[in-house]
């Protein structure tokens, strides 16, 4: 019996082996004859390493049926493509210029750009480096980039060198990620660490992220200062409203806006010691207004000033309207000396004296009416008005100085009061204009 077993496991162990050498057989014969024989069906590509936007992937395809790679190849990285934000929509990440230069600041809490040395005459700068913002443009940093077009400035800069933007001649446009007044929070250290010091055109983003040119200036009312060279430049500009909640501006905040038609502002000069129009536009001395102020600037208004300052507007021979709130108490010595061009202003009821000459030379005034609030008019005040026509004085006038209207030939003057008030001097009329006593002003 135990023979009779042995012989059958030894047949059954025989016969495992034949058919398991069978199937070794069959498996090799079944690629050498794939390999031989099969005619390949590709896959479409399959893809083994993906492309990003700066790194090339890889893709394959094979055969449906054995498997085989038939070809490999590289899938090129398509780059960035990046939204007025510079943000890049396909990886999302936030792309700067190359020849970028960074400096770490000494609370090593923010980056500033120090240098660019790249090709790229269009430069974007970046709101962010390593994880910290940008927020300073270093003094040089674009000096005699004679190549540079254009730039993209982040709201995240607030503070831009001296002569950061120096010799840049080509530099035609500025985009500013940012708003009027993220703008007025920029601290400029010279004309030339303004961009638009050279620039012709200025963008900014409007509510569809696209950019739109800025050719009127608004300030909003959270502003309350507008420091030195903040418009600087901005050629394009026709019209400027500033608030009355602003109360200073700096040296030559708007020098160099040559196309600017109209402006609304609340006071003349800084708001402090420098009551002179042309400051703002960078005339260091009252007498030289003329030059500074743009010839383009017709019409003026102010707001909120309790006085117009000698030689306010001195020499502005371009303006031809100036209106002026009900704020306003003083006329000052000189205050619209030379306004050449000046037709029309108007007097508010708050006023109370006008200084000597203070409308002197104002050649193309025509008429001229004097609230009864003004109790005081100096000597010379409307001296060669030479087209001065009409002009009316109420009782509240008391004191009337020397020659106020000396060489106003063309001249009538109407007086409510039935005669010469004893205050009045008795040169008060020394070019004999004719006066009309007892006026009942409509």
């Amino acid at each position: 019996m135990q023979v009779y077993n042995k012989e059958k496991r030894g047949k059954e162990m025989k016969l495992r082996n034949i058919a398991y050498a069978l199937f070794i057989i069959a498996t090799i014969c079944l690629f050498t004859s794939c390999n031989k024989e099969c005619k390949h069906k590709k896959t479409v590509w399959i893809v083994d390493v993906e492309a990003t936007c700066v790194k090339n992937g890889i893709k394959h395809d094979e055969c449906i049926k054995c498997h085989k790679k038939l070809t490999i190849e590289e899938i090129k990285a398509p780059g960035h493509i990046c939204n007025n934000l510079g943000i890049c929509n396909r990886c999302g990440d936030e792309i700067p210029t190359q020849g970028l230069k960074y400096g770490l600041n000494k609370e090593k809490n923010h980056y500033n750009v120090s240098e660019y040395n790249g090709k790229d005459a269009n430069v974007r700068i970046p709101s962010m480096y390593n994880g910290l913002y940008v927020t300073y443009i270093a003094s040089s940093a674009f000096l005699d980039c004679k190549n540079l077009v254009s730039i993209i400035i982040p709201n995240s800069v607030t503070n831009i060198g001296d002569c950061a933007f120096g010799g840049c001649t080509s530099l035609t446009n500025v985009y500013y990620n940012g708003t009027i007044e993220d703008w007025c929070n920029i601290s400029f250290s010279s004309s030339s660490s303004n961009p638009m010091c050279y620039a012709s055109h200025f963008y900014m983003l409007d509510e569809n992220n696209e950019y739109k040119e800025v050719t009127e200036i608004v300030i909003p009312e959270t502003v309350t200062k507008i420091g030195d060279y903040k418009f600087y430049g901005f050629g394009n500009i026709t019209n400027i409203t500033i608030p009355n909640s602003v109360i200073s501006i700096g040296k030559s905040a708007f020098g160099g806006c040559t196309s600017l038609t109209s402006m609304t502002l609340p006071f003349i000069g800084n708001g402090g010691s420098e009551t002179h129009f042309g400051y703002i536009f960078g005339a260091t001395y009252k007498s030289v207004n003329y030059g500074y102020v743009p010839t383009t600037l017709k019409e003026v208004t102010i707001t909120g000033y309790k006085g117009i300052g000698n030689f306010a507007f001195g020499g502005c021979t371009s303006l031809t309207n100036i209106i002026i709130s009900g704020e306003v108490t003083k006329i000052d010595f000189d205050a619209f000396f030379g306004c050449t061009s000046l037709k029309s202003i108007s007097i508010p009821n708050s006023v109370k004296s006008i200084g000597q000459r203070a409308f002197s030379s104002c050649k193309s005034l025509t008429n001229m009416v004097i609230p009864n609030s003004v109790t005081s008019i100096e000597d010379l005040a409307f001296s060669e008005c030479t087209s001065l026509m009409t002009i009316f004085i109420p009782n509240s006038v008391k004191s009337l100085g020397n020659s106020v209207f000396y060489n106003c030939d063309n001249l009538t003057i109407n007086c409510e009061a039935s005669v010469k008030p004893n205050e009045w001097k008795e040169l008060w009329n020394y070019s004999n204009c004719k006066v009309v006593w007892g006026y009942k002003k409509n």
